[in-house]
Formats: C-alpha cells, structure tokens, sequence
C-alpha cells in the first residue's frame, strides 16, 4: 500500500474517532454533561405518558404548558420516546431531538420532536417545543 493511502486512511480513521468521540462525550444523551436535561426531558415524556399533565409546569420556562399540551393532545397516547441527541446551542442553551412512538386512531406513528433548554437559576426548563407533527383540526 502506497504512502498516500495509508495516510488517506489514517485521516480518515482519525476523523470518524474525532465524530464518535464528539457523540459519545457531549451529544449522546447519556454523557455525564447532559444528565440534568435528560432528567427533564424524561419527566416531561413520562407526565404525557401517564396523563399526569401538572408535572408538566415546572419543567417549562414560563410555567405555561397549555400549549405544548394541545400539540400533544393530537398526538395520541404516547407509547415510547428516544431521546436522539442532547447537543449544546450555547453556554446556557441545549437542543434536543426526540423519537416519539405514539398510537393514533388505531395506529402506530412515530413523531420527531425539538426540544430547546436553557439554564435558569435552578436548573433547566424547556424554553421551546417543535414537532414534525402534521395535524388536522376537526
């Protein structure tokens, strides 16, 4: 094998380490810097999965969560959700992308969501929710 393929090669394992490495310490959700908005996230997922809709104020910035709730009515009865990536916007902001399974008039959907978080005086709170959700109202 010639030089230049080897060092081709070592480029280009060394990039695909670098991207692994990146995930795995600062996007991945289970990275130690992301446990606080992982937590919030679980607790906002699970209050849809139980119905228990007052666990939900706290967790958002305003504690207004009358809107999130209604994008959330016509999603059904929320089965499982992913959390994908929790990465960094800012010092003080993290966006996350959730997979949520739900059923729906008889069938399964699966939904991707966009969390934004931002750092209050005690702790995080979702600041911003987005879903690719097409809804049709009655």
């Amino acid at each position: 094998m010639s030089a230049v393929k080897k060092l081709i090669l070592s480029v280009m394992a060394f990039a695909l380490l670098s991207v692994l490495l990146y995930y795995f310490v600062y996007a991945s959700p289970n990275a130690r810097w992301n446990s606080p908005q992982r937590y919030i996230l679980d607790q906002f997922y699970q209050a849809f999965q139980t119905r228990d809709y007052s666990m939900i104020s706290p967790l958002i910035f305003d504690r207004n969560p009358q809107m999130v709730i209604n994008i959330r009515h016509w999603y059904g009865d929320v089965k499982s959700y992913h959390i994908q990536t929790i990465r960094s916007v800012s010092s003080s902001e993290k966006q996350a992308v959730i997979t949520v399974t739900s059923l729906r008039e008889g069938k399964e959907h699966r939904n991707t969501d966009t969390i934004l978080l931002a750092k209050q005086d005690g702790g995080w709170a979702i600041t911003s929710y987005n879903s690719d959700l097409e809804y049709k109202l009655p």
